[in-house]
């Protein structure tokens, strides 16, 4: 599946819908309108991590390259499937303006593992039925806890 333009558009999180938080290598997506949370494994990672920065996506994809050793590997391509997934799920959506500087090169290159995006619907139910997806900028998890300073 690939959106038109994925590679040249520049993305945002679709906020206040969808939180993210990545512990250890691994990003952990939440969609409060829908109670889905998902997986970002590989280099999706640092993909996710840049576009919520509003990173263009071809900046996403010249960082990738550089912080992969991915000889041969189209990352293009494989970017642009991922966030082409992302919208698809509704996590990402298209930003009119903004754009944010491209990140300084990586310390040290990985080897190359693409980005990847596992779904899960486990626990949609209870997401669902918990307050924590009634949220504003101002109120409810996880925005008052950071205004507080501290987590919920």
């Amino acid at each position: 599946m690939e959106v038109r333009g994925t590679v040249e558009q520049l993305w945002r999180v679709n906020a206040p819908d969808v939180i993210s938080e990545t512990i250890e290598g691994e990003t952990i997506i939440l969609h409060l309108g829908n109670g889905f949370y998902f997986s970002a494994g590989g280099a999706g990672a640092l993909a996710w991590r840049l576009l919520s920065e509003s990173v263009l996506a071809d900046e996403v994809v010249s960082a990738v390259s550089l912080a992969y050793d991915a000889p041969g590997v189209d990352v293009a391509s494989a970017v642009g499937e991922f966030v082409a997934e992302l919208s698809a799920e509704g996590l990402l959506v298209t930003a009119e303006s903004g754009g944010a500087a491209p990140p300084p090169p990586p310390h040290e290159v990985m080897p190359w593992a693409p980005p990847t995006l596992s779904k899960f619907t486990d626990m949609e139910d209870l997401l669902l039925l918990d307050p924590v997806h009634e949220v504003s900028p101002t109120q409810g998890w996880p925005y008052a806890a950071s205004a507080r300073g501290g987590a919920a």
